[in-house]
């Protein structure tokens, strides 16, 4: 990587990228990454990604089975690269967890629409844990670093306040949370909170 957090690296269809995908997402979930190993193909990730250049290169012919085509990929920025990389591999992890559950479902097709709250991102502070549920379209703006400000109640020592998430204010993948009388929650980063997406624990660097 260069001064510019640009990205510069080959990829070829039989090796796959000389960088490790996973370890750019930064996700922290053992299961999680048997499926993204097993299951997912390396270029489709990267064309589905705005800040991805792939350039196709070289063929190679060999044996049959062994025919090879190399790759010049270039991120024209790191940080939005990793975000772009979380929520592609959250959406395509969802819907697959979903689907297997009930592959005859309409859910999956309406999952991202849906006005089930089925994202919780939780944050401590005063010693009690606070809650931000959302629908996953929300979570999904989020994760692409757009801004995005929420409302939710909580109580204190029988009296109710109100908590206000700011998410991407400072930068892509920041987290602020103030509340009533202007003090502050919470104030770092999304990979410090704690997120459950429909029962599934998520953590990453």
């Amino acid at each position: 990587m260069d001064g510019n957090n640009t990205l510069d690296f080959e990829a070829s269809l039989l090796d796959g990228p000389r960088i490790d995908l996973w370890a750019e997402a930064g996700i922290e979930n053992a299961a999680i990454e048997a499926w993204f190993n097993s299951e997912t193909n390396w270029k489709a990730i990267l064309s589905d990604c705005p800040s991805v250049e792939l350039s196709e290169g070289e063929e190679f012919e060999g044996s049959p089975g062994q025919s090879d085509t190399t790759y010049q990929v270039t991120i024209s920025d790191q940080r939005s690269f990793r975000l772009e990389l979380r929520h592609w591999i959250l959406m395509s992890h969802y819907k697959s967890v979903a689907s297997s559950r009930n592959p005859t479902s309409s859910r999956v097709a309406k999952s991202a629409r849906s006005a089930d709250r089925i994202v919780e991102v939780g944050v401590e502070w005063g010693y009690d844990m606070h809650y931000c549920p959302m629908t996953f379209r929300t979570w999904e703006r989020i994760l692409k670093g757009q801004k995005v400000f929420r409302r939710e109640p909580y109580w204190y020592e029988g009296e109710r306040f109100s908590g206000e998430w700011h998410f991407n204010q400072q930068h892509p993948g920041s987290l602020y949370v103030g509340y009533d009388d202007g003090g502050t929650g919470f104030e770092g980063d999304l990979s410090d909170a704690g997120v459950t997406i429909d029962g599934i624990e998520w953590k990453w660097r």
